[in-house]
């Protein structure tokens, strides 16, 4: 009678530890999901972060090209007037 009494608690008590350690186990597994996807855009924003300080690179030292033509055309076009003057 003891005997069949104790088989029927751990029965009664199985399935819901069963159901607790599955959802533990899921639940740990939707992390490592959640974070995996996290870890993958972080991945995709500094890739793509890289590519435009790269292209901010290349339009400044672009930019500072132009300025020293600029300048020099300026000298240039002072020295013409100064001549003509």
């Amino acid at each position: 009678m003891q005997h069949e009494l104790i088989i029927s608690i751990l029965s009664l008590l199985l399935a819901p530890l069963t159901g607790i350690v599955t959802w533990f186990a899921a639940r740990r597994v939707r992390n490592a999901n959640t974070l995996q996807k996290m870890q993958e855009t972080i991945d995709l924003l500094v890739t793509r972060n890289n590519e435009l300080y790269q292209k901010l690179t290349d339009v400044n030292r672009q930019l500072a090209e132009v300025r020293r033509e600029n300048a020099e055309l300026k000298t240039i076009m002072t020295t013409k007037k100064g001549k003509k003057a």
